[in-house]
């Protein structure tokens, strides 16, 4: 019964509601809000500060040197463990999945490593790994080589680390 007539109380307060009015065609339309500034304690990240070292956490590959030997451009990376309790599968790039482009947007091929393949195994802290890569020899007037490694040599993670080798 309290039902029906809350139902009947609320159909009785729709009807008396009034009809909007039309409004006119040559209304102007509301305005947009203006754009507003961050909060003045929100943190910006300088762009210079996002081309850090490559982390794939819980790992550091960093390039060590570089170097020609013939037709080929040697890399030497550094690769280690930054959190102390975790040991970390490792397969090295020298063996597959890597990939470089120089900076004039020439794909430079993959060439077999010049040494044995050693750096496969397990990563502790403090023993870092350090694998080397070969590539076709970049242009002479190449700036700077771009070395994708793919993160499955590193604990079998998806996706790419991208260290930047500058040739000059």
């Amino acid at each position: 019964m309290r039902t029906i007539m809350l139902l009947s109380l609320f159909a009785a307060g729709c009807a008396k509601r009034p009809a909007e009015p039309a409004a006119a065609p040559d209304a102007t339309p509301p305005e947009t809000p203006a754009a507003v500034d961050p909060p003045r304690d929100v943190a910006t990240i300088p762009a210079a500060a996002t081309r850090a070292e490559p982390q794939v956490d819980p790992v550091r590959v960093t390039v060590e040197s570089h170097g020609y030997l013939g037709d080929s451009l040697n890399i030497r990376l550094n690769v280690e463990v930054t959190d102390p309790d975790r040991l970390v599968k490792f397969v090295s790039w020298g063996a597959g999945g890597a990939a470089a482009v120089d900076s004039k947007g020439n794909e430079l091929q993959p060439l077999a490593s010049p040494e044995p393949d050693r750096w496969t195994g397990t990563l502790r802290p403090g023993s870092p790994a350090h694998p080397l890569v070969s590539f076709a020899k970049p242009v002479a007037s190449a700036e700077w080589v771009d070395v994708r490694l793919s993160k499955w040599n590193v604990n079998g993670g998806r996706g790419s680390i991208v260290v930047r080798v500058p040739l000059r």
